[in-house]
């Protein structure tokens, strides 16, 4: 089940709304230009070459004009840990829209925007599409460690770029 969870940017202890339609979900994030669609699972491994990945998704209209890609490769804390900030990427952002597709694993992206922290439960297949400048971070699930396909228009454009505005400091993810 999707799951996005919106804290105000000033308290990260408690989000103010929890959203579980995909619908809502889409809305929500496509008002600060922010794209989900939720793919298949792709059968390949993730040690294959990112052109691998690329090729089933030569039918995405959305990331068509993103055609290079690599693989990151996130490990995780062992499953009896708690989760937490720390065991996030640090928060960043890239000069021009990129996307994200989970491969392996399960994680939360973290979107700052305006108005608040958006906490987005994913799962392998699915594809998030970034515009240019969103600070975000990825945080794995615990005892899930996998990897995610990063995808931009040229290799410069995944170039990240500090965020010095925004933290996930004292951020309590929802278990």
């Amino acid at each position: 089940m999707p799951l996005l969870a919106i804290y105000p940017r000033d308290r990260l202890m408690f989000p103010d709304k929890v959203l579980t339609h995909a619908e809502d979900i889409q809305r929500h994030l496509a008002d600060f230009g922010v794209g989900l669609h939720c793919l298949p699972a792709p059968r390949l491994s993730e040690s294959a070459a990112p052109e691998g990945f690329l090729d089933l998704l030569v039918d995405e209209p959305a990331v068509a004009t993103l055609r290079y890609a690599e693989i990151f490769h996130h490990a995780a804390p062992p499953a009896y840990a708690e989760q937490s900030d720390a065991d996030a990427q640090p928060v960043h952002q890239h000069p021009e829209s990129t996307a994200r597709w989970l491969l392996k694993g399960t994680g939360s992206f973290c979107l700052f925007a305006a108005d608040g922290l958006y906490y987005l439960e994913c799962r392998p297949g699915d594809l998030l599409l970034l515009p240019a400048g969103m600070p975000h971070a990825f945080l794995p699930r615990v005892g899930q460690p996998g990897c995610v396909l990063r995808l931009a228009a040229k290799a410069d454009d995944l170039t990240s770029l500090a965020s010095p505005d925004c933290s996930l400091q004292g951020f309590q993810p929802l278990d």
